[in-house]
């Protein structure tokens, strides 16, 4: 259980969200307590909060299906003297902003929410400054930073997230550490160029290009992935990552995001998560067969290849 830690910033478990812990760390002193949630966990988080001056959530989204039970948590969190500010830079549905009556609601088009952070509290600060400029590489998917996808493989583990998050409240960007997840980028560039290679990809009805690639059970840079398939002509790629979660990235074509909210997701128009329930029939084929793809997650390729 998380105790009564004066500030606590709960951020994504992106890069976006541990560039957002950094400057959180430089705005408001080392002790500040991170956590790590995401729009599916975002609940079970605040409900190991109790209590705490001030919490900020940054770079996660409001899940529309959950939101009396945000509330509800927020509601406790502020009826114990807690000041809770949420910065974000996802699209919400219109009617989760009245949250805003609890929290100091901070939502804004931008490359990052890292970004939003630095501007809002260390504007001046040149270090702050670097650190969302390295968030906005990576959360756009632009990659174009020597460093960006090394740091992207550091932020598959809480443990390393926290080393991310110290290392550049510090000014710090690279070590042995960075070279290692350097080295391991290289090793993972060849696998991912043979899915690209062997991709399964199909036609919608109006003629998109659609890839599905199934990453469950691998440990790779899905957004590399989904950018050398559209390098190569693949308007969307749907990513599996877990039986019950994955993600859709697009070329711009479509407004993903329509889609997402009706799979208990969200996020960008062009780079958003979608999260499957899974029937008993589902679980019980799921265990007998790893590559057994959930009757959800069919139901999305159907939806993606009416488009």
């Amino acid at each position: 259980m998380q105790g009564n830690s004066r500030k606590i910033f709960v951020v994504h478990t992106d890069l976006d969200g541990v560039c957002s812990g950094a400057i959180a760390k430089r705005a408001f002193g080392n002790d500040l307590k991170i956590m790590f949630a995401g729009p599916r966990t975002l609940y079970n988080t605040l409900r190991k909060i109790k209590g705490c001056d001030m919490l900020g959530i940054v770079d996660v989204a409001l899940n529309h299906s959950d939101y009396e039970m945000i509330e509800k948590e927020i509601q406790r969190l502020k009826g114990s003297g807690c000041e809770v500010i949420w910065i974000d830079h996802h699209e919400w549905v219109e009617g989760d902003k009245k949250i805003s009556q609890y929290v100091k609601l901070i939502l804004e088009k931008s490359p990052s929410a890292a970004s939003i952070l630095y501007r809002t509290f260390l504007q001046n600060d040149e270090i702050a400054k670097k650190i969302a400029e390295i968030a906005d590489d990576g959360d756009s998917n632009r990659n174009e930073l020597e460093l960006t996808l090394a740091y992207k493989i550091g932020t598959r583990n809480n443990r390393e997230r926290l080393e991310l998050i110290n290392m550049f409240s510090k000014g710090v960007f690279y070590n042995e550490k960075v070279e290692t997840w350097k080295r391991q980028v290289e090793e993972e560039n060849k696998i991912i160029d043979d899915l690209v290679n062997n991709a399964n990809i199909f036609n919608s009805t109006s003629g998109l290009k659609i890839a599905i690639i199934d990453l469950r059970g691998k440990r790779l840079i899905g957004s590399l992935l989904a950018k050398k398939l559209q390098q190569k002509g693949v308007d969307i790629t749907f990513i599996l990552y877990t039986h019950t979660s994955g993600v859709l990235y697009g070329d711009g074509k479509v407004n993903l995001l329509n889609l997402a909210l009706k799979y208990n997701g969200g996020g960008h128009p062009s780079a958003c998560g979608v999260n499957f329930k899974l029937s008993f029939f589902d679980r019980v084929l799921t265990i007998v067969n790893k590559k057994h793809i959930p009757a959800e997650a069919k139901k999305l390729l159907k939806d993606l290849k009416r488009l």
